[in-house]
């Protein structure tokens, strides 16, 4: 990702004033026991990636995202939302996953449908998100 390349073809496009918005969800309180049992599918068929698959991020400081050149400060907006995925729709979500992608298709399999069991004693997934948005104004 070439940020300053980024940043020069936003400045262009914008007039001064105009607001550069960047936004991205992020997991939020991933926790109970349906959480619980996803986790320990993960852990029991793809323990290398397990922990960046189901924790949470949380809003992360706007010191994270650098400065654009031409752009004053960032500013920072959250927004937390649920979103409740059966077994189908979660598994459909993650199976797009770069970590699910490289794996071949008989391991993602294993992995998909051990989590799709988990889910499916429980029910459902409440996944919880923290979308971030961070502005900045084009000087």
């Amino acid at each position: 990702m070439n940020h300053e390349r980024g940043a020069a073809v936003a400045a262009r496009a914008l007039v001064p004033g105009g607001a550069l918005r960047l936004w991205w969800n992020m997991p939020g309180d991933l926790e109970g026991p349906a959480w619980e049992a996803v986790r320990a599918a993960y852990d029991a068929t793809e323990p290398e990636v397990a922990h960046l698959l189901v924790r949470s991020l949380g809003a992360q400081p706007e010191s994270n995202v650098p400065r654009a050149a031409g752009f004053g400060p960032w500013t920072t907006s959250t927004y937390e939302w649920v979103q409740r995925y059966s077994a189908d729709e979660f598994c459909a979500m993650a199976a797009t996953y770069s970590s699910h992608l490289i794996l071949d298709d008989v391991r993602r399999g294993e992995v998909l449908n051990a989590v799709h069991e988990a889910i499916t004693r429980h029910g459902h997934v409440d996944y919880h998100y923290v979308t971030q948005m961070v502005t900045a104004q084009r000087d």
